[in-house]
């Protein structure tokens, strides 16, 4: 057993026993999230575990097409937190029914939003989108997780996957939100310390020989245009609107004093963040100007000599992962539960929300074995999805829409995206279509349904 395995997985033991630790409560609304209850460090770590595995390797693959500007994209997370800061009181007051005597109002997902506004189908159509969007999150987590334990360990990526899978399910089922949140401080604490240590440490160094590096990335990085940076930016801003997990923290917040400075310290994070992802990949392509983009981040693993560099990336790269795969464990097992059970308008109870977690964990985890070599490659068409539930939650909290327009606007967005999953676009221009049907049919029609509910 190697030392880098040795460390992963006592880092691994620390988290399932913190996160059971945390895990006293045993009502169904704080199984499920916590009501009004979190504090500024849970509420501003647990929106940014919104950063998974997906961003490292697609923000590598930037900075051999774009050099700097491979940032954008955290640029447009930033900008989304930011922006988020006008409608969050919107999507805290839904939250405000007491929940002993309205549980048809516990809210804090898009699907309940979009059935307290509009109607069950409009909800189930949210719900596909949700389980889209979370499902390949949580897919991509498992499937570059189990990769990233092979190359740095030698365990082999199926059996990699299977202990990622069973980590993250012991503590989520057994402590729910309460969990996810608790070890949501650990994951990002220790994302963020072995980022640093992995651009100061990982070579090269760009500063030495600065014009060189900087000849090298321009050989193979282009500016990129306006288009391009507009798509980038505003799929990072409908990420955050369109985020049931984002959503779920932001309802849970103590209150709105917390929620907002929440929102302006991620703001702050992501675009940090963002520097250090990018600076990385900018000294994977000067190290590796000749790999392919789609491939150097992986590939670079199988370069680094270095055991104490190689456990800062197992641990950061780790930390990460598994801090969007609790998230998104427990959001999809939240939303498809209450989703199936919505008519008896009642609190799901614990048990269901467990055997549902059991059941998404089991599928997700074959998935992930047969599918482990493409699903790193549909991130472009999950950005896609993004969009659409960022757009049609911005008209929806704009008071815009009714039942008709809600359902046809959802529908020709899922036709525009198969369209554009089958036949992917040259230009990046065209990936915005997806967003044209609810900014564009939604706002003809003012909804009724929203004051009721103000």
């Amino acid at each position: 057993m190697t030392l880098e395995l040795i460390v992963l997985l006592i880092f691994s033991f620390v988290l399932v026993l913190y996160g059971w630790a945390k895990s006293s409560e045993k009502k169904p609304h704080n199984f499920s999230t916590e009501k009004k209850q979190l504090n500024l460090w849970q509420t501003t770590f647990g929106v940014f575990s919104v950063v998974g595995g997906g961003e490292f390797i697609y923000v590598t693959e930037l900075s051999y097409q774009f050099g700097v500007f491979s940032c954008t994209l955290f640029l447009g997370f930033s900008i989304g937190c930011f922006l988020f800061l006008t409608l969050y009181k919107k999507v805290r007051q839904f939250n405000s029914y007491d929940w002993e005597k309205e549980s048809k109002y516990d809210i804090h997902s898009i699907p309940d939003i979009s059935f307290l506004y509009f109607n069950k189908v409009s909800s189930r159509i949210s719900t596909v989108y949700m389980l889209l969007s979370l499902g390949a999150l949580l897919l991509i987590q498992f499937a570059l997780g189990g990769m990233m334990i092979e190359i740095l360990t030698g365990f082999p990526q199926a059996y990699s996957i299977v202990l990622m899978s069973v980590i993250v399910s012991i503590y989520t089922i057994g402590g729910g939100f309460k969990s996810v949140l608790a070890t949501d401080i650990v994951q990002i604490v220790v994302l963020f310390i072995a980022f640093i240590i992995m651009c100061v440490f990982f070579e090269p160094n760009l500063i030495t020989d600065f014009n060189q590096n900087l000849s090298i990335i321009n050989q193979t990085a282009q500016v990129p245009d306006l288009k391009t940076l507009s798509v980038l930016i505003i799929g990072g801003i409908c990420w955050v609107f369109g985020g049931s997990d984002i959503w779920l923290r932001i309802t849970s917040a103590k209150s709105n004093s917390i929620a907002k400075k929440s929102l302006i310290w991620n703001g702050i994070a992501l675009i940090i963040f963002g520097i250090l992802v990018a600076i990385l990949g900018a000294k994977i392509a000067v190290a590796n100007p000749n790999f392919e983009a789609s491939n150097a981040f992986i590939e670079t693993l199988n370069t680094i000599n270095d055991n104490y560099l190689k456990i800062a990336v197992i641990l950061g790269l780790f930390a990460g992962l598994v801090s969007t795969a609790d998230t998104e464990l427990h959001a999809i097992s939240d939303i498809l539960s209450k989703e199936l059970w919505r008519h008896e308008n009642v609190a799901i109870s614990v048990k269901r929300q467990r055997l549902t977690m059991v059941f998404v964990s089991i599928v997700t985890v074959i998935i992930a074995i047969v599918f482990k070599d493409v699903l790193i490659d549909v991130y472009l068409v999950l950005l896609n999805v993004f969009i659409i539930l960022g757009s049609y939650m911005l008209m929806t909290l704009l008071k815009r829409g009714n039942n008709l327009t809600s359902i046809i606007s959802l529908s020709l967005s899922g036709i525009i995206l198969i369209y554009i999953a089958i036949y992917p676009p040259d230009n990046f221009l065209y990936a915005l279509l997806v967003a044209l049907p609810p900014l564009v049919i939604m706002s003809f029609v003012k909804n009724q349904n929203a004051n009721k509910y103000e």
